[in-house]
């Protein structure tokens, strides 16, 4: 027999991972991409520390400082947030611990924000530290150089130093960012002015603060945040700005709770709503707030202003888009030149003429006359986004928050807009309804107007004619067949223009009734299809019940039948509305209709009976 010796053993022990220092270099290249972003993600953390004031020095090739009043690090907190790469110290945390304020931000990108903006990072930070029972002055300086250096990330020391502070001193943290990177000499703070919601724009008048709570649970009143940048700003810019956002053409206001959206469209000049739309959708976004102001590219949108038309219109341009907040903060990229969220360039480009949203083809329908008349269909109208100045504010959920099957809209990994799901889809369709609410309530006008002048015509040729005949039966010169004759042709003009107000009257009301059949259509729709889904969602629930009791089987295929019956008939139904809306100039043939049988109806009504 062969015996095989025993081997011998040479080394037995444990193994750590190791981490190379590249990895923070890439992540900062993946998660920051604009240096406006990394400055925004660093007045992120001040608002999360209940900072009161966040200010903002840039001197152009030198340095970027950012100090704030908040509540400052610990040595503790900075070992144990700061130095750890990979987890963000605010995950599981919702609010604020002082003001109760909504945390904006995550994953810790601040760390690799100052990465991205300079090569050298001096963090002072001033806080009252329990450890010690005074408060403390924590002074770090980052090498990010060195960090490359090195293959293993864990052997790279950050030098600091505690000292002891004022008891008087302010608490809060200063960045101050030395030898700044090529990217962050082209830093633009106009863009970050319009990408917090504490700077000093005038869409700052229109956003909703969200801190605007109770101090509950022991917290206290939120003062609020105020951001400073540089030189402050010019405070008759502000007013112009002002000025121009209020002469506005066409405002919508859109506010989503729960389950109920309410829409209200403005025109210039008027305290009350124009119309009015309240409604009751699918919801998987959340609380929605947006303030849309249209300003059309025609003669007379800038009328009246203090400033030349040609300078509102050039600011219009340079602020317009359709900005999303979350929170308290700017969502890059939606609003911006090149982006195209709610699909108005495209749509404009190819005169789309038909809308997208739920809204509008629910409250808006229009009759295939309409739809196929340039001038009557409002669509064409629809609005470009550099005409369009405003936001929509969401309070978005944070990623780790999440559990398999729950929805929302959630930000992306790099800050660059938000994960395109059902709830975001849901976010654009909403706000592009409030759009082409705008393009319908400008057709609507104009309609009123042409109407108004229509009947401001025909007065006047009432008044004219009048006149006219008494004069010729007054004038001693003109016989009286020729008075009869000259009579009878006024009288006859004026009646032709009464007939001709009489049939464009009938053809609206012909219009409005086939448009109410849209509506009709529209509630069908949306009434038998929520109430089919809680059908499917019952027969889902007695499926599984039927697993345990076999004997409920033949009900839950029975039920399912009835469910495809009802939506057969439901769908014809509303086939036949749709096809009722047409009223063609010549007669069509049954065999070209799009609607059932009534022998196919009564069959589908009996179904749905049993």
């Amino acid at each position: 027999m062969l015996v095989m010796a025993k081997q011998a053993e040479l080394e037995r022990g444990t193994l750590s991972f190791t981490i190379e220092s590249r990895i923070l270099r890439e992540l900062g290249e993946r998660l920051v991409k604009q240096p406006e972003v990394a400055v925004i993600e660093l007045i992120k953390n001040a608002y999360d520390a209940d900072a009161t004031v966040c200010n903002i020095n840039y001197e152009p090739g030198e340095a970027i400082i950012i100090a704030d009043n908040g509540g400052g690090m610990t040595l503790k907190r900075f070992a144990t947030s700061w130095m750890r790469i990979g987890t963000s110290s605010k995950e599981g945390v919702n609010v604020s611990a002082k003001f109760g304020r909504l945390i904006t931000g995550e994953k810790g990108i601040g760390r690799f924000a100052v990465r991205f903006l300079g090569r050298k990072l001096q963090l002072e930070s001033i806080s009252f530290d329990p450890d010690f029972n005074r408060r403390t002055k924590l002074i770090a300086d980052f090498d990010w150089p060195r960090f490359d250096q090195h293959e293993d990330l864990g052997k790279v020391s950050v030098p600091y130093r505690l000292e002891e502070a004022q008891e008087d001193a302010q608490s809060g943290t200063t960045l101050t960012i030395h030898q700044l990177r090529e990217e962050a000499q082209r830093l633009d703070l106009r863009h970050v002015r319009t990408g917090s919601l504490s700077i000093l724009t005038p869409l700052r008048s229109l956003l909703r603060e969200h801190s605007e709570r109770e101090g509950s649970r022991g917290r206290q009143i939120d003062p609020g945040f105020s951001l400073k940048i540089g030189p402050e700003e010019n405070d008759d810019e502000s007013d112009v700005a002002l000025e121009i956002l209020n002469h506005f053409v066409f405002r919508a206001q859109l506010e989503v709770h729960g389950k109920k959206l309410r829409l209200r469209v403005y025109r210039r000049g008027k305290e009350e709503p124009y119309f009015q739309v309240d409604d009751t959708i699918e919801n998987h976004v959340g609380e929605v707030y947006s303030d849309l102001r249209w300003f059309p590219r025609r003669g007379g949108t800038f009328r009246g202003l203090s400033v030349d038309g040609r300078v509102a219109q050039r600011w219009v341009i340079e602020n317009g888009g359709v900005a999303v907040f979350d929170r308290s903060f700017r969502v890059q990229p939606y609003g911006s030149p090149s982006d195209d969220w709610l699909q108005l360039q495209a749509d404009v480009a190819r005169r789309r003429r038909e809308p997208r949203s739920p809204l509008a083809l629910k409250h808006f329908p229009m009759a295939a006359q309409v739809k196929s008349s340039t001038a009557e269909n409002w669509m064409l109208r629809l609005p470009q986004s550099a005409q369009l100045v405003g936001f929509v504010q969401v309070d978005a959920r944070h990623s780790q928050t999440f559990s398999r099957g729950q929805t929302g809209l959630v930000a992306s990994a790099d800050r660059e807009g938000f994960v395109e799901n059902e709830a975001f889809n849901e976010l654009r369709l909403m706000v592009r309804g409030a759009v082409e609410a705008m393009a319908y309530g400008d057709r609507r006008t104009q309609q009123e107007q042409e109407k108004a002048k229509l009947r401001e015509m025909l007065a006047s040729i009432r008044r004219e004619t009048r006149s006219a005949i008494a004069e010729v039966e007054a004038n001693p010169l003109i016989t009286a067949a020729q008075k009869s004759r000259i009579v009878s042709a006024l009288a006859e003009t004026q009646a032709l223009a009464t007939r001709h107000q009489e049939a464009t009257y009938e053809r609206e009301q012909q219009l409005e009734v086939m448009s109410l059949l849209g509506v009709v259509a529209g509630f069908m729709t949306h009434e038998f299809g929520s109430a089919l889904r809680e059908l499917e969602t019952t027969h889902k629930e007695l499926l599984v019940i039927s697993k345990q009791h076999p004997k409920l089987s033949g009900a839950a295929a029975s039920f399912a039948t009835h469910i495809k019956n009802l939506r057969e008939f439901v769908t014809y139904s509303s086939g036949y509305i749709q096809g009722s809306k047409a009223r063609p100039g010549k007669a069509v043939s049954r065999e070209t209709t799009s609607c059932p049988s009534e022998a196919h109806l009564r069959t589908l009504c009996r179904r749905s009976k049993h």
